[in-house]
């Protein structure tokens, strides 16, 4: 079914109900929704507390969201909420400390964080039944043990002609003899040939 087809389903939809002095739970009459049901999409309150106490600590915001697994214009709000709040309270939230101004970090783990919005996504249904570091532990192995075994498999598997002259062709693999060629003639002892002319 096409999107403009359920769009025009939707409407009839909200205008029949409009007419009964209904509407959808969580809109309103004009049909926009307002509440939205639970979802993995969700950050989950631990994330939130997180996401504070790493702004607190003067984390830039990208830095932060990235080590936590929420999205950047997610966090960016979160972090414009949490200002406000202190802002009512009669404080500030401190100035992040930019790159270049802390302590060099060790290169980044290629199992964390999660990559894509899928992930992140996978990843919050992970926190539905764990806590957040024993979700990212579990994350972090799982990743670990698909890599080790995507390596071993590329290792063991027997590449095809085409990607053998793929590889040859971009200077990764090289042709070289197999074997010593002798020479045509059988290689003799001056002995045995002594004793052929007898």
């Amino acid at each position: 079914m096409s999107r403009t087809s359920c769009t025009r389903i939707r409407t009839r939809l909200f205008r029949r109900l409009r007419r009964k002095g209904e509407a959808l739970p969580g809109c309103d009459s004009a049909g926009v929704r307002h509440v939205h049901a639970e979802s993995i999409r969700f950050v989950t309150d631990e994330q939130k507390a997180l996401l504070r106490a790493a702004l607190l600590d003067r984390t830039p915001v990208q830095r932060a969201a990235r080590e936590l697994a929420i999205g950047a214009s997610t966090a960016y709000r979160l972090r414009d909420a949490i200002a406000a709040e202190l802002a009512g309270e009669g404080r500030i939230l401190p100035p992040p400390r930019r790159p270049g101004r802390v302590r060099r970090e060790p290169a980044r783990d290629s199992s964390w964080p999660p990559a894509s919005p899928q992930e992140i996504y996978a990843f919050r249904r992970l926190l539905a039944t764990m806590g957040f570091a024993e979700a990212k532990t579990y994350w972090q192995d799982s990743r670990r043990q698909a890599a080790r075994a995507a390596r071993e498999a590329a290792a063991t598997r027997r590449l095809t002609f085409e990607e053998q002259l793929a590889r040859v062709g971009s200077g990764e693999l090289r042709i070289t003899r197999g074997f010593v060629r002798n020479h045509l003639e059988p290689r003799l002892s001056e002995s045995w040939c002594a004793e052929a002319r007898c």
